[in-house]
């Protein structure tokens, strides 16, 4: 069973309705420093996909690193008080880097979240993925524009530069295939998630 936390403000009122997200499946934003109301949701279940993330360029540097950090730690050191076992996905994205000195705040800020998990969690199984271009079936919405404008170059580096993208479906499926079947590895590039699909046969 898959349930999605999301936020009360990232959720349409027609998706309600027709049954995608119920509505005790929301999490206000004020839950994401405090997960106490969650606790019984987090003993029971298998794993937890973490990509709770927002752009570096949409917030000021204090506000990305609550979201990018803080959130993120919170989550996972709640999970580990009551489900040390759950296996956690973190989803991360190319560029971050481990040594923290990243000239980037996205690359800076997603090193230490991905160094902390390890560190401070308290969790036996963590997953770190690192996705480059993501290739939508169908635009999101709330995409800014310049992300979307991007798009076309995506297909032409698919070609000659296969390593640097993935498909959403193909992001998903992966992500999926690492939380029923766990990998002896920890940390996964784009191309490492490209061979699990090739190599699984899962398809994009």
């Amino acid at each position: 069973m898959i349930i999605p936390l999301i936020r009360y403000d990232r959720i349409r009122s027609d998706e309600i309705i027709q049954g995608i997200v119920k509505p005790d499946h929301r999490i206000n934003s004020y839950y994401f420093l405090d997960y106490t109301p969650l606790l019984n949701l987090f003993e029971n279940h298998q794993a937890c996909i973490w990509a709770l993330g927002i752009s570096q360029n949409a917030v000021n540097e204090t506000e990305y690193i609550k979201i990018t950090h803080d959130y993120t730690l919170a989550a996972a050191k709640s999970i580990a008080n009551v489900n040390p076992t759950m296996r956690f996905i973190f989803i991360s994205g190319m560029g971050a880097d481990s040594t923290e000195q990243s000239r980037f705040l996205f690359g800076r800020i997603k090193g230490k979240t991905e160094n902390d998990l390890v560190k401070e969690s308290g969790l036996k199984e963590i997953y770190t993925v690192r996705p480059a271009g993501i290739i939508f079936t169908e635009q999101p919405s709330n995409k800014p524009w310049y992300e979307r404008a991007f798009t076309p170059a995506l297909h032409v580096f698919k070609v000659i530069k296969p390593a640097w993208v993935i498909t959403a479906i193909g992001l998903s499926r992966t992500i999926l295939y690492l939380v029923k079947n766990g990998h002896h590895a920890t940390l996964f590039e784009n191309q490492d998630l490209r061979n699990i699909i090739s190599e699984n046969h899962l398809l994009e």
